[in-house]
């Protein structure tokens, strides 16, 4: 799971980073404007694709294992306490 977040990051970082060469270029007059609004938006896109995929990846409940489920608990509680 963390390996796919930072994974999922360096992805948003690179998008990111996408997004400010374009904003140089743009800015300094090395790029046509549409090229820049092409790879400013395909930048953003991946920033914001990766920053989220990695959050609702940290943000998630971790998977259960085998015979942790509260209704397993309560099922083996329930027939335990029967005389």
């Amino acid at each position: 799971m963390l390996l796919r977040s930072g994974l999922l990051m360096c992805i948003g970082f690179i998008g990111a980073s996408a997004v400010a060469v374009a904003v140089m270029q743009l800015v300094g007059g090395d790029i046509e404007p549409l090229r820049a609004l092409a790879l400013g938006c395909c930048g953003g896109v991946l920033a914001v694709a990766g920053w989220r995929g990695a959050r609702q990846l940290l943000e998630a409940p971790p998977p259960l294992s085998r015979g942790t489920s509260p209704l397993h608990r309560h099922t083996r509680t329930r027939a335990q306490s029967r005389p």
